[in-house]
């Protein structure tokens, strides 16, 4: 190895936290590949990096890693799964007895499938430590039947605001950019995303700076009970 490919095995290393899913498979791999390392590159090796960018999901997802692997073969293969799922403010699980999973996305530090739901005929997304898994309640289950051809989520349309200051350096690129417009105090921004949830947070993670402008009632009503929970929380002593 070049020190340039310890120095990338560094960054890899750097990456993947003790509570990502796949970093006992990265740090066997990562063994493998430097147990033969010269004394400067294991100086090198050993290092901390300057640079980090580390994938460190915001719970311990370890316990995760052998149904991340169902999931992946179940997709790779294209096949159906069912399972128990824990959802947010109910007591009981809720079984999903027939989905077409798609993919695993990471976002907002969580682990999400992505799948097709045939009981509500719309595209959803599971967050994975919510999934039960359990042998003696097969969940999850892997079906024998095959995925039908990928359905796809409509775009939502959307536009919001932001101070000028906020786009000195370019629009950030947080959704899919479709036009936008500036003047002295503010930029009017149309974008798309897929997810009415990650609108929401994302948009309330600019607090006070962000007005959600014009979108479907769906997503101004989500937006507007978002604020109106987070005012709520505030208007009375603590």
């Amino acid at each position: 190895l070049s020190d340039d490919d310890v120095q990338a095995l560094v960054y890899i290393r750097e990456a993947f936290s003790e509570n990502h899913p796949l970093a006992p498979t990265i740090a066997d791999l990562l063994g493998r590949l430097t147990g033969q390392l010269s004394t400067p590159q294991q100086a090198l090796w050993q290092r901390r990096p300057a640079l980090r960018a580390p994938l460190n999901p915001a719970i311990d997802y370890s316990d995760c890693a052998e149904l991340i692997r169902t999931l992946e073969r179940a997709i790779s293969q294209r096949q159906q799964i069912a399972f128990l799922y824990r959802a947010r403010g109910k007591s009981e699980p809720l079984l999903h007895e027939r989905l077409d999973p798609y993919e695993i996305e990471y976002t907002d530090r969580h682990f999400y499938l992505v799948a097709f739901s045939y009981r509500y005929g719309s595209i959803l997304s599971f967050r994975i430590d919510r999934i039960v898994q359990d042998r003696s309640q097969e969940s999850p289950h892997v079906l024998h039947n095959t995925q039908q051809p990928r359905r796809e989520r409509k775009p939502i349309i959307f536009t919001y605001r932001l101070p000028a200051s906020f786009a000195d350096g370019g629009v950030s690129e947080r959704f899919t950019i479709l036009s936008f417009t500036t003047d002295a105090q503010h930029i009017t921004i149309e974008a798309s995303d897929t997810s009415e949830f990650r609108i929401v947070r994302t948009l309330l993670g600019y607090g006070e700076h962000a007005v959600l402008l014009h979108g479907p009632p769906t997503l101004i009503e989500r937006m507007r009970k978002a604020v109106n929970l987070m005012w709520e929380n505030y208007k009375a002593d603590i």
